[in-house]
């Protein structure tokens, strides 16, 4: 009766063993097929394929800098149950996957088949994928047979491999992701018997997920396609991050100031010039703009910038009638302009605030506040559209934005190419002297009056005349 009870047993156990077996089995392998994103493969023939996308960003108006970026492949081990077999001999027999490259060439803007460039606010961003990192694999190369492969993938930023090339160190700066991705690739045998990769499984490490995915509040153990060209339609025109290329997201940033710096007042990032004209105009008249300065929305710590008030004849004009509060260190005296916080400058006729250094793509608010008697115009030569010259009215502001003109403008790139020339015209109002631009008006008023004179004259003899 024990005996027979024993193998009773037995066969319990190894029937509940053998399901065990099979659901595990089930579980493991049918994973990527109830997950949210993955790559398919059908065979030894079509294999599963898988690529990285690059996401380079670069506030509007600013050259694309020559670039390299070096994608990376970690071994990690195999993938047993709900771990990871890290042992070396699995990850010795786990074939080695090539680093990944993707350039971009001086001012290159991605299009058609290369990739894609689009505008979104300030920022322009060039998308590229790199080739499929599966295809160089081979059966032979999976030492340890069917199972789960796991790689580490992220950017390699070690010297030697990815660079943006900078050449001026302290005008241009760069930020390299950190991303990181867990990379599962799952291999399998096809009906011919010949090992092939029949799935490839993409999660984002925890604390190093990408830009783009924070911004979308992606969770850190979100799954993305790796599939080249997305799994949506790869049409050239209106296409979508997402749907068109690997959803594995890399994102670079780089952003450059330009004009002479702090020490060289000669070469400008913009410069707000005022020029007073007009009968009667009072040339030592000032007049208060309100400037802001908005920097590139890619640059994640608020900048300062340096500006100074210049002469006619170039020299830095430093009194407080003009700006309260003059900063003086090393560069000597200047006005330091913190991003988002407008300033009160007061400038007079054939005057200048001249900015040493902004940022390319910058934004920057300027309004002049209304003065009595004075009509205001201005003409900008920093906007990308065609130049035009805007006028306003007495008593009212005028500037950029406003209804007429409203912007906003961005910083081009290059020393003194961003101008914005402020006139302020004397118009109707009584003058309070005699200028030389009033002369041949009061010419003419005194002919008209000795004219008239002349006339009542004769007028006046003739009545004698016949009175007598």
């Amino acid at each position: 009766m024990t005996k027979l009870t024993s193998k009773k047993g037995n066969r319990m156990f190894k029937l509940v063993t053998s399901i065990a077996l099979i659901m595990a089995l089930w579980v493991t392998m049918a994973l990527p097929a109830t997950a949210a994103v993955y790559s398919e493969g059908t065979d030894s023939e079509n294999p599963a394929k898988a690529a990285v996308t690059k996401l380079f960003k670069l506030p509007v108006n600013t050259t694309t800098p020559e670039s390299k970026f070096v994608f990376t492949f970690a071994k990690v081990g195999m993938l047993e149950g709900v771990g990871v077999d890290e042992s070396a001999d699995l990850k010795d027999k786990m074939p080695s996957i090539q680093d990944l490259n993707i350039n971009y060439d001086p001012g290159e803007r991605p299009t058609g088949t290369d990739g894609m460039t689009y505008l979104d606010g300030d920022t322009y961003t060039l998308v590229k994928q790199s080739d499929d990192f599966i295809k160089n694999l081979t059966p032979a190369g999976w030492g340890n047979g069917e199972g789960v492969y796991v790689y580490k993938l992220y950017e390699n930023s070690t010297p030697g491999n990815s660079e943006i090339k900078i050449t001026d160190d302290e005008n241009e700066w760069d930020v390299y992701s950190e991303a990181e991705y867990d990379v599962e690739i799952w291999v399998e045998k096809d009906d011919k018997g010949i090992l092939f990769v029949r799935y490839v499984s993409v999660k984002i490490v925890t604390e190093k997920t990408d830009e783009y995915y924070t911004i979308k509040g992606k969770p850190g153990d979100g799954k993305v396609d790796p599939t080249p060209d997305g799994q949506g339609e790869n049409e050239l025109i209106d296409r979508l991050i997402e749907e068109d290329f690997s959803q594995v997201f890399f994102t670079n940033k780089y952003w450059k100031n330009d004009g002479g710096g702090p020490t060289d007042t000669k070469n400008t990032s913009l410069e707000i010039i005022k020029k007073i004209k007009g009968a009667g105009a009072v040339k030592t008249t000032r007049f208060e703009f309100d400037v802001t300065v908005i920097q590139p929305s890619i640059i994640p710590d608020t900048l300062q910038y340096r500006a100074v008030i210049l002469d006619k004849d170039g020299a830095n004009v430093t009194s407080t009638d003009h700006y309260s509060t003059i900063s003086n260190d090393t560069y000597g005296d200047y006005i330091k302009f913190t991003s988002n916080s407008e300033l009160k400058i007061k400038l007079t006729d054939e005057e200048r605030l001249s900015f040493l250094d902004l940022t390319v793509g910058a934004t920057v608010k300027v309004n002049e506040a209304a003065s009595n008697d004075y009509i205001p115009s201005y003409l900008n030569t920093f906007p990308s559209d065609a130049e035009k010259e805007y006028k306003g009215e007495v008593k009212k502001e005028l500037g950029f934005p406003s209804a007429d003109d409203p912007g906003l403008h961005y910083i081009r790139e290059g020393a003194n190419v961003n101008y914005s020339n402020f006139t302020n015209t004397r118009s109707g109002a009584t003058p309070t002297g005699v200028s030389v631009d009033d002369l041949p008006y009061l010419a003419l008023i005194g002919l008209t009056l000795a004219s008239l004179g002349l006339y009542l004259s004769v007028k006046f003899r003739k009545k004698v005349t016949n009175n007598a």
